[in-house]
Order: C-alpha cells, then sequence, then structure tokens
C-alpha cells in the first residue's frame, strides 16, 4: 500500500553539484556543504533547458516560492 504524501521521485538539479567541505549552515552537526555549481547539467541540457538559474531549495517544499509584486 502507497503511503499518503510520499515522495515518488525526486527532481534532478538543473545544475551539477558539489560537496564542499565546509560545515552546514542549516544543519548544526553537517560538516559539509552540498552546492550547485555554474554548470549545467548534461541531463537538463537534452531537455532542451535554454536559460535557468539557481534557487534555494528550502527542505519540504515541492515548487518555486517568490514574494508576489
Amino acid at each position: 500500500m502507497r503511503r499518503l504524501g510520499s515522495v515518488q521521485q525526486k527532481i534532478s538539479c538543473v545544475f551539477l553539484t558539489d560537496v564542499k567541505e565546509e560545515a552546514s549552515r542549516k544543519r548544526e552537526h553537517q560538516l559539509f556543504q552540498v552546492v550547485a555549481t555554474e554548470n549545467v547539467n548534461p541531463v537538463a541540457l537534452e531537455a532542451n533547458i535554454d536559460c535557468a538559474f539557481a534557487t534555494e531549495k528550502l527542505d519540504g517544499t515541492c515548487c518555486y516560492v517568490a514574494l508576489y509584486q
């Protein structure tokens, strides 16, 4: 039986990611950071992504959130 609200599949980052050996600013005991690079993921290029920019993905969100006007 499928659990209500379960994650079916994660969406890949449009940009390639890199691991930095710096303490996380979000998680107190995590000694590294995963950050997006300026390099576009080849999978995104194959999907005809013409332009994009990195935004922070907040834990628990499944969409882009921005201030209105």
